[in-house]
């Protein structure tokens, strides 16, 4: 087998950045689809707070009970049945049922050749009564992403959007299974619920990549230790180039 593709340390200066290697711009827009009745469990017994969560999502809660939802994103080597790198997770979001509005962008670059590569979404429900639930999550080869982003839409040859299906469960069972994924009968998707995100050739990083190791996560709520160091080596050694931004994407 290859040595996983992600380095856990950063370099001290410039890296060399594989040829083939591709920066992606991922823009997670919103969930679509989904109601609160539908994923929240009812509490555990003993439980003298007042009811199941369940009924809660009937009820109109005041502003410091509202739930929100986070995107947890990391990668995932089928070839290695192991998850890499650092997972990168997003600000918390205001939970509208239906529609719920994420508007948060990640960037990064991985090889091109490196077909066994997954990216991994999972979404996570917070709670007055409850934390860190999850309620679904996605899964996409790194192959059709970058085959997506090539071709781009019709009306915005730069970028392309997706529709990823939300499937149940948890996405550490894909430590227990082998690809090709979508030939799995365990995987169950969430009928009428989607995760919509636009793909793009993230243009801005070409020049930063060689200071940025493949694989790893950047976003505007990223807090990893070599989100900082790509940040100081920008400026100490590329001092001409690289203002890569992950502010407003709305």
């Amino acid at each position: 087998r290859r040595p996983l593709p992600c380095t856990d340390a950063a370099a001290d200066g410039p890296q060399r950045c594989a040829e083939d290697s591709v920066p992606f711009l991922l823009l997670v827009r919103s969930l679509q689809g989904l109601a609160a009745r539908q994923v929240l469990p009812a509490n555990r017994d003993g439980d003298r707070s007042g009811g199941s969560l369940r009924a809660m999502a009937s009820k109109k809660e005041s502003p410091g009970q509202q739930k929100t939802l986070r995107v947890a994103m990391t990668l995932f080597s089928a070839e290695h049945c192991s998850f890499v790198g650092r997972t990168w997770t997003s600000e918390s979001c205001q939970w509208e049922d239906q529609t719920t509005s994420v508007q948060q962008n990640v960037a990064f670059h991985t090889s091109s050749q490196d077909t066994s590569l997954h990216v991994v979404m999972e979404l996570v429900l917070d709670s007055r009564e409850h934390s860190a639930v999850c309620i679904g999550w996605c899964l996409q080869p790194l192959a059709q992403l970058l085959s997506a982003a090539m071709q781009g839409d019709d009306s915005n040859p730069g970028s392309t959007s997706l529709r990823l299906k939300v499937y149940h469960g948890s996405p550490r069972c894909l430590l227990h299974m082998s690809a090709p994924f979508d030939d799995d009968r365990r995987l169950v998707s969430r009928i009428g619920t989607e995760l919509i995100c636009n793909l793009s050739i993230h243009s801005s990083l070409v020049e930063a990549m060689s200071f940025l190791t493949s694989n790893v996560l950047l976003g505007q709520h990223s807090c990893a230790r070599s989100t900082a160091i790509f940040f100081i080596d920008i400026s100490t050694y590329a001092t001409k180039a690289c203002s890569v931004s992950f502010g407003d994407s709305k």
